[in-house]
């Protein structure tokens, strides 16, 4: 009975300790998904054109990917006009959850770890 119980103790922190790296490999997983899905998306799906001030962009992926007004938009292509960006791809809402799922994860896992001063 006790070469039982040091297997399942022994089991479960395997499984503790392995918990992150399994979360790890899953985000990178569905983010290698949703890359694949952009790229066909680039082909099928009807894009849109915008124009950004070049002082207010922020390039989540240099050439690739920007954050606007909290919204990833994809980027097949750009074309610097004087001081705007004229863009041209869409808005990936998928990939906005993603983001939105991590960041949340990302917080608690700070709240959780944080000093206890109080």
């Amino acid at each position: 009975m006790v070469p039982l119980k040091k297997q399942t103790t022994a089991l479960g922190l395997l499984l503790l300790v392995a918990l992150p790296l399994l979360l790890s490999v899953c985000i990178f997983v569905k983010q290698n998904i949703l890359q694949n899905q952009r790229k066909q998306r680039f082909e099928t799906e009807q894009l849109q054109t915008i124009t950004v001030s070049s002082e207010n962009i922020n390039w989540e992926k240099p050439g690739k990917e920007i954050l606007i007004n909290g919204k990833l938009f994809d980027v097949k292509s750009f074309k610097t006009s004087g001081t705007n960006i004229v863009l041209t791809g869409f808005y990936d809402h998928k990939e906005d959850n993603l983001v939105k799922h991590i960041k949340d994860l990302s917080q608690q896992k700070n709240n959780s770890s944080g000093p206890a001063d109080q």
